[in-house]
Parts: C-alpha cells; structure tokens; sequence
C-alpha cells in the first residue's frame, strides 16, 4: 500500500514536470516568433583587444512582403531602362 502510493506519487509528479516543460516550451516558442524570428540581422559585437571600445549592430525588422515585391519590380525597371540604353549605344556604334 505505501509502495502503491509512492509510485502513484511518483507518476503525477512526473506529469506535473512534463506538463511543465511542455508549457515553458510552448511559451518560449510563442516568445521566439513574436520578437525574434521577425528580425532581419542577428545582433553581433565587436571588441577592440587593447581599448574597452566596442561596436554593435542592431537588429532590423524584416521587409514586408510588399516591400520585397515592389524593390523586386524596382529593380527589374532599373535592369530593363539599362538595356534599353545598353541597345541604344550598341546601335549608335554600329551606325558609325
């Protein structure tokens, strides 16, 4: 009988400490993709080895998936215009 109550002690304690981990897990994820994963740069710093200076980055939010669209049909633009002149100098050297 005290055996049988020790090991059903034993086994709600271990239910207890996975519900536990479980929910610090599920936390922690929830907290990395709110304010981690939506970051562009990892934040890095740089120590001088005889002076205590130093230089950090920042971390940035990612780009919208608009801004990515629109910087991409930007720069096709951009590539096309380049062409464009690129053909219009190439026939003005042949025309010579």
């Amino acid at each position: 009988m005290l055996l049988e109550r020790n090991a059903n002690k034993i086994e709600e304690t271990k239910k207890e400490v996975a519900w536990n981990i479980e929910y610090h897990t599920v936390r922690l994820h929830k907290l990395k993709s709110k304010f981690y994963d939506v970051l562009d740069f990892e934040k890095y710093t740089v120590k001088a080895m005889t002076t205590g200076s130093y230089v950090t980055t920042f971390r940035v939010p990612k780009m919208s998936e608009f801004l990515n669209k629109n910087i991409e049909q930007f720069r096709a633009l951009i590539a096309q215009e380049v062409a464009a002149k690129e053909n219009m100098d190439f026939e003005d050297d042949d025309e010579n």
